[in-house]
């Protein structure tokens, strides 16, 4: 019931590939999978490959995806920033 249940809602995950601490091969990556096989169609992905400050001059712990999102550099295809696509939606 859990995953159907989010399988309805829209849903942004945002991981870094690299994560040690919490590997996306074993929790988001197989999460997605199984909401999209759920029928989940508002599900998107960001998947971050390395995490720097806002100047690139900076590279942080795979693990800390927290970065970009806090200094508002996380965006859709179509360049709608995540709080932005957050405000967007209601349960």
């Amino acid at each position: 019931e859990g995953v159907t249940a989010l399988a309805k809602l829209p849903i942004w995950f945002i991981h870094s590939e690299l994560d040690q601490v919490v590997p996306p091969d074993r929790t988001t990556a197989p999460l997605v999978k199984r909401l999209e096989a759920a029928g989940a169609n508002q599900v998107h992905t960001t998947w971050l490959t390395q995490i720097r400050d806002s100047s690139g001059s900076y590279t942080y712990d795979p693990h800390y995806a927290w970065v970009p999102v806090l200094s508002q550099r996380i965006y859709t295809a179509n360049q709608q920033s995540l709080f932005s696509w957050l405000a967007a939606h209601s349960k």
